[in-house]
């Protein structure tokens, strides 16, 4: 981006929080009520600048038990921007979320809360699709080295926000006009042996050489951006059988394939990412689950499809963290306490109907427990659980 001398940045982050998930869940049913939830009580207000706000609030759960957090409101004007931030802007990068907001509060960066989920097999890779300034630099595994639908927020051009579950698909378009899978984008290859392989695709957001197992087939490419829609050409500088470390060009890619996946290099041109619905967005981030979409809560089976189980995930009270858009285009920037004596933290269900209280029409869970940090003006505004 070029930005204006009055344009200021609303941060999320990567928090360096090893989060492991699970994906197995039998039933799940929302939780009967005691008494309902109470709307939240906001118990501190202020103006940071034109157009954001940051507010603290208390909610009464069914139960009696008390949740206090925060929400930072930025209005749609403009002035204003959401962006999503990569740690050390490359793939290989954890920080907190405070030192994060440190340094970009010095870039004008107002508030910053921690934002989705990493992979610490790749060092720091998100969990789905994931681009910055229209470019992808993340492939479509999540979990346990498996693609999947992940609640995702895209912002377009015109700071305007897209909820919605993603799964992303990469391809190699063959001379035959023959479309073969590329299995994900900046990410380590499975273990040695594995006798059906994967064909892997790099990029300099890996920021480090590749390291291609032994047998397999590398072909380095040039002059290559990968779009967050369409398709994009690049030229072959070389193919041949190696392994060990192999540099990526600094306008290119580096395409590994081992096992039987190496067949799918035979005779390549132009990269292809599908993208369906999410023309003219610049910048994409994976979180889950998407727990509201259209003012209502989303069916809590859905949440699992994500990978998100009821026993370790929804259920449970933690800290959380979310993002959301009101019907004005007005962002939700929300953390919620938790594990600690003056809050006990959200199930998702809670969270979900928090979101709608504070108005959303669409929201996004992000990464919580002790991840959870909201910062603003470079402050830490709420109290990290650990």
């Amino acid at each position: 981006y070029r930005w204006g001398p009055a344009r200021r940045r609303v941060e999320l982050m990567t928090r360096s929080v090893t989060v492991a998930l699970a994906v197995l869940v039998a039933v799940l049913l929302a939780p009967a009520a005691d008494a309902a939830q109470t709307a939240p009580v906001v118990t501190r207000r202020e103006r940071l600048v034109d157009g954001l706000r940051h507010e603290m609030f208390r909610v009464t759960l069914d139960d009696g038990a008390v949740a206090r957090g925060n929400v930072v409101r930025v209005a749609h004007n403009g002035r204003l921007r959401v962006e999503p931030k990569h740690a050390g802007g490359s793939i290989p990068g954890v920080e907190t979320t405070p030192n994060m907001a440190a340094e970009e509060l010095r870039r004008g960066g107002l508030a910053a809360i921690n934002a989705g989920f990493w992979l610490p097999a790749a060092g720091g890779k998100p969990h789905g699709v994931a681009a910055t300034d229209r470019v992808v630099f993340s492939g479509p595994k999540t979990q346990w080295g498996r693609p999947g639908h992940r609640g995702t927020l895209a912002i377009r051009d015109d700071g305007s926000a897209i909820f919605s579950r993603l799964a992303g698909k990469l391809t190699l378009i063959r001379p035959d006009s023959a479309t073969v899978a590329i299995d994900d984008l900046n990410y380590v290859p499975l273990a040695a042996g594995t006798r059906d392989g994967e064909l892997l695709a790099y990029t300099p957001e890996w920021d480090a050489p590749v390291q291609a197992p032994r047998g397999s087939t590398v072909v380095v490419v040039s002059k290559l951006t990968l779009p967050v829609l369409g398709t994009a050409s690049a030229t072959v500088r070389s193919a041949r059988n190696t392994s060990g470390r192999i540099a990526i060009p600094a306008r290119g890619a580096v395409l590994v394939g081992y096992g039987r996946a190496r067949a799918r290099l035979a005779g390549i041109k132009p990269l292809d990412i599908s993208r369906a619905d999410w023309i003219a967005s610049v910048d994409v981030l994976p979180g889950g689950p998407l727990i509201v979409r259209d003012t209502r809560m989303t069916p809590p089976t859905d949440w699992v499809a994500e990978g998100f189980s009821h026993q370790r995930h929804n259920g449970p009270r933690h800290p959380r963290t979310a993002i959301g858009v009101t019907r004005s285009g007005e962002k939700l920037l929300v953390t919620v306490d938790g594990r600690q004596a003056h809050s006990v933290g959200m199930t998702m269900w809670e969270l979900a109907e928090l979101m709608m209280d504070l108005g959303a029409r669409h929201a996004l869970s992000l990464d919580g427990g002790g991840s959870t940090t909201m910062t603003v003006l470079g402050k830490t505004r709420n109290r990290i659980s650990d």
